[in-house]
Order: C-alpha cells, then structure tokens, then sequence
C-alpha cells in the first residue's frame, strides 16, 4: 500500500519494471474507485532491457485524507496476447505538517450533539476539527445558552475537543423541547 503525501500532487505515485521481449506493451488504467480524476493515464519507458511502467498524480490532484483516504486502481499491462490485470491500493493519509481546516458544518444552524446532564463536568463532548492540536488554531463557540443559563462556558482545547462546562450541566438550564 502506498501513502503519498496528502499536500497535492506528487512527481511519481508508483512506479515498476516487468520484462516484455516480443512486444510492445501497453499499460492502462482501467479504473479509479472511488472515481477520480486524480490520477494521469500510466507512462510506460524502456529502461536498460526492461519496461518501467509509473502512475503519476494530475496537476490538479488535490488529496484529502479527511475526505478520501483509500483509493482503489485497476491496472493492464499487455505484452503480445499476454494480458495481466491488478489492482494497486493507494492509502492517502494525513500531512501533520500541513494545516487544513475542514470546510462549514453540514447545516447552516452547525451541528447538533446531545449529552446527557449527568456528563462529568469537563469532559469531552465532541472533537470538532482534528488535528488543530498540531495547528494552534484559534475556535470560539456561540451558545445562545451560555450564561446566565449555565454556570460557565463550554470550551474548545487545544486539541479541537469541545468540552463540557467545569461545573458540568445537570439542573444548570431549563428544558428545551426539540
């Protein structure tokens, strides 16, 4: 499996040699699951006797792990009447080194989580955007409950987790129907 750098595109994905004495080869891409336009048809050269075929990422590719972190390539090589078929794994995995923020909530009002009241005061409620731990990124929260309804604030750390209010929840707000 390989795990190319989730920054952009990369000179070379993958690259392999084989042996083809009577033909000409051809190698293809069949397919890209789940599809994507990501990565360039395969190149195939002649290197000292032997065929050295390369996967290339497009000039376009864009990897996101948080979005997509396995893809599934289904390769031909043919050489004479000879066709062989394989698939290549590509697992795309986080850059720790490259920030990047996830985009707005999936609704407009942002994201809804229940907890119970008897949640241990500070404990972690929801983990918002992972990896701000490596970002020092700055989050404030909006609650149109916030005191004088609670006792204290609701609190992101630095890891991007949003915690409960120290002195915790239970009796601290009136019922709300939902």
């Amino acid at each position: 499996q390989m795990s190319p750098r989730a920054r952009g595109p990369a000179p070379s994905l993958w690259s392999f040699s084989f042996n083809c004495s009577s033909h000409t080869p051809t190698l293809k891409l069949l397919q890209v699951q789940p599809p994507s336009t990501f990565f360039n048809p395969p190149s195939l050269a002649r290197w000292q006797g032997l065929y050295v075929g390369q996967l290339t990422l497009s000039s376009s590719a864009r990897l996101d792990a948080l979005a997509v972190n396995h893809y599934e390539l289904q390769l031909q090589v043919t050489c004479g009447s000879d066709v062989t078929e394989g698939p290549l794994s590509v697992g795309v995995r986080r850059d720790p080194d490259h920030a990047q923020c996830t985009g707005r909530f999936v609704s407009p009002a942002g994201e809804v989580i229940q907890v119970p009241e008897t949640v241990t005061p500070g404990a972690r409620l929801y983990t918002l955007l992972p990896g701000l731990e490596l970002q020092g990124a700055q989050v404030s929260i909006t609650s149109a409950q916030d005191p004088p309804h609670f006792p204290g604030p609701f609190s992101i750390n630095g890891q991007g987790w949003l915690q409960a209010p120290p002195q915790g929840l239970r009796g601290q707000a009136p019922k709300v129907s939902m």
